[in-house]
């Protein structure tokens, strides 16, 4: 039996990772370009935030930030204004298109009151806008290939972040160096199909700027992914926790709520019952790595670019 999603009914922050079927699928560029733009139509369409996205040959990771609360404010014509979004004017959904659907909702009525709850109920939440991503994208690559079945290996994972810079600043750049990991790219930026260039993702639909969240985070994502990146002969230097660079992924990732104790014990609490917690810095992987350590690295090493003079 499979274990309930827990999320948060106010503003959370999340890191998803879902991936094609083992040893079946590898994603070519034009499919990871179609996945990309697909993800900033889906978000366009849920509201679903999302801070970071990279399309690996293997799979895709984000992070996003949700807020069902704010379902309820959504309006008639900001409702229209997303189903044009994911749909445009052509498609048809429940035998809607987006003129039909903004006819029926000015209309006024049960009907328009029952369109109206069920678009709302799409808004704000990780799992329909997964939902939505998957089952899309595998009607588009099954056509590609002439192919039947699901695309995908198993349900997406999901991580519950504590809502703090250096934590969610932390995943944004665990998925920021995963093309480098996966033996890509040598450099975060260098890789098309992630927001972690500069101009971030190009493609046919662009993710919405967020300046406030990105600033908000900058110097926790700055500071961790040259930890992340540290050669190895410069990680034995490092006094600090660390896993090996390819188990970092699966280690990290493996629970469903990350953060300080507090945090962890009080969600966990929350959605089991039980005030278990496993906090992240318990595994040996500190989240806020950087300031002590790097400026003490930074000092010994006369070769770093970054060394002071």
């Amino acid at each position: 039996m499979r274990s309930s999603r827990y999320t948060l009914k106010g503003e959370g922050y999340y890191y998803l990772r879902m991936e094609p079927l083992v040893g079946r699928l590898r994603l070519t560029g034009k499919e990871r370009d179609v996945l990309m733009d697909l993800v900033a139509q889906v978000s366009g369409f849920t509201g679903v935030e999302v801070l970071e996205c990279v399309a690996l040959p293997t799979g895709i990771q984000l992070v996003v930030r949700a807020n069902p609360e704010k379902r309820e404010a959504l309006d008639s014509d900001e409702l229209v204004a997303r189903f044009r979004v994911l749909y445009g004017d052509a498609m048809i959904w429940h035998g809607l298109t987006a003129g039909r659907l903004e006819q029926l909702l000015s209309s006024g009525g049960e009907k328009a009151e029952r369109a109206q709850r069920e678009l709302r109920a799409l808004m704000e939440d990780v799992s329909q806008m997964m939902k939505i991503m998957k089952q899309r994208y595998s009607v588009w690559y099954n056509r590609r290939h002439r192919m039947r079945g699901s695309v995908w290996a198993e349900r997406f994972q999901s991580v519950l972040l504590d809502p703090k810079a250096e934590t969610v600043g932390w995943f944004r750049a665990l998925a920021q160096t995963a093309p480098v990991r996966a033996g890509e790219v040598a450099d975060p930026t260098d890789y098309r199909w992630s927001t972690a260039a500069p101009e971030g993702w190009q493609g046919t639909r662009q993710f919405p700027e967020s300046p406030e969240l990105q600033e908000w985070t900058a110097q926790a994502v700055e500071e961790a992914r040259a930890w992340m990146l540290a050669p190895d002969s410069q990680v034995e230097r490092i006094e600090a926790g660390r896993c090996p660079p390819d188990k970092l992924e699966s280690t990290v990732t493996g629970g469903i709520i990350v953060g300080s104790e507090d945090f962890v014990r009080h969600h966990h609490t929350q959605w089991k019952g039980m005030p278990r917690a496993v906090p992240i810095e318990d595994i040996g992987i500190p989240l806020w790595a950087a300031r002590g350590w790097r400026r003490r690295f930074l000092e010994e090493d006369p070769t770093s670019p970054e060394s002071p003079e």
